[in-house]
């Protein structure tokens, strides 16, 4: 049979449309005769009852579809779209929720990571989900205690990061990480000779004449702070380096100090030997020999403008005693000794000594001894050819304390040595 609402084959009998719930007309039922039973002659005929007429179903009117059962199967279907709307609702609701879930480990991975500026960026995508927002203001403020670092503004930052409590790294920085970059930024300054460093040290409010000495003070100031900072980071290695700068810079001072004070003439008194007058058992001891420092490390040894008078006189003296002994070793006494020079020679003896003197040339012999040497200032010491000598300059006085050598003992002279500025 079909369905004469939609048309939908169905087997016989069927009383309503599996389809669309339309009731089905049936097939006409054939009357069953009544079997009327014979009327007995001796009995009053039995009246039987009359049956009620049987209604043919083709007789009958065709019955229209029942509105209400259509609508029920329109609410079902309706039903059935909104469950599979509220289905996909549900699928894409959790769907989105994987997405930011996800979204928001990556975000934390990239801070992790150390990539403030795309976590910041990750987070602030998210919206409003979960803890989001305050990752946002969080990661703000971190950056800003970063920024305050870098404007070297150490105070603010310090206060920012402990604001910040357990935020990412922000208790390193409160621990030690924010006195580190102290320390750089004055090593750094030290390194370049920038007196910005020194705002963060005890040397602040020093008036330095010297460039050198005002870093030497930097790379201190610095290394005590990573003293303090103990194994944080590099700190040990890094404070080894600047007290290592410092000393090197101390010692530049120390020599460029010297350098400075040494430069001029200095005298001091020599002994002249008879190797260095040629002439034999003359020894002649406070001649004044000087001492000239340029600066281009040359040093001149020469003998003081009074060097000649003082050893002529000397001289003079030293031979007339050597004679008058002579003399009176072969029974003269000094008044013969000085008559026999006039009447002999026909001067004094000690015009003859002067002549004797004059002979032998003692101001050529003083100027063939004037020389140049090299010198340099070195770790605090002075460096006179190979000779390594220490030595403390105090004003007017210069004071030769060791020798490496005999330099001095060659001139007739016995450490500590006295010079005296000449100029």
């Amino acid at each position: 049979m079909i369905c004469p609402n939609c048309g939908t084959e169905l087997q016989d009998g069927t009383q309503f449309c599996t389809n669309c719930g339309t009731p089905q007309m049936t097939a006409p039922v054939e009357a069953t005769p009544i079997a009327v039973p014979p009327i007995a002659p001796t009995m009053e005929p039995v009246i039987a009852p009359a049956a009620e007429p049987v209604i043919s179903p083709m007789s009958a009117p065709v019955a229209a579809p029942t509105p209400k059962k259509k609508k029920t199967g329109v609410i079902i279907a309706i039903i059935l779209v909104l469950v599979l709307l509220a289905a996909a609702a549900v699928g894409v609701f959790f769907w989105l929720e994987h997405e930011k879930s996800t979204a928001y480990d990556d975000a934390m991975a990239l801070l992790e990571e150390g990539k403030i500026g795309e976590a910041l960026d990750a987070f602030e995508d998210l919206g409003d989900y979960e803890d989001a927002p305050d990752m946002v203001d969080s990661i703000s403020d971190y950056q800003e205690a970063l920024k305050l670092l870098e404007e070297h503004k150490y105070d603010d930052a310090l206060e920012l990061f402990r604001e910040l409590d357990d935020f990412h790294d922000s208790e390193t920085y409160v621990d030690a990480g924010v006195e580190y970059h102290k320390a750089c930024y004055i090593r750094d300054c030290a390194e370049t000779g920038e007196a910005e460093g020194l705002a963060w040290t005890a040397y602040a409010q020093n008036a330095y004449d010297a460039p050198e000495r005002m870093c030497c003070d930097l790379y201190l100031a610095a290394a005590e702070i990573f003293e303090a900072l103990g194994d944080y980071r590099d700190s040990a290695d890094l404070a080894g380096e600047c007290r290592e700068a410092a000393d090197l810079l101390e010692i530049e001072l120390v020599d460029g100090k010297l350098r400075a004070d040494i430069l001029g003439t200095w005298t001091v008194d020599i002994t002249f030997t008879e190797e260095m007058l040629g002439v034999a058992g003359i020894n002649l001891g406070g001649i004044p020999i000087t001492f000239t420092f340029d600066d281009e490390g040359g040093v001149t040894l020469a003998f003081d403008d009074d060097a000649a008078k003082v050893l002529e006189e000397k001289m003079l003296d030293i031979m007339i005693d050597m004679m008058y002994e002579e003399m009176e070793a072969q029974g003269y006494s000094r008044e013969q000794t000085d008559k026999t020079f006039e009447s002999y020679y026909g001067m004094s003896i000690t015009d003859y000594m002067k002549e004797y003197l004059y002979e032998l040339d003692i101001l050529g012999t003083l100027g063939e001894l004037e020389e140049t040497f090299e010198y340099a200032i070195e770790n605090g010491k002075l460096i006179l050819e190979d000779s390594e000598m220490d030595l403390e300059i105090n004003g007017d006085t210069m004071t030769i304390t060791a020798c490496s050598d005999d330099t001095w003992g060659e001139l007739g002279l016995e450490l500590p040595i006295v010079m005296k500025r000449a100029d």
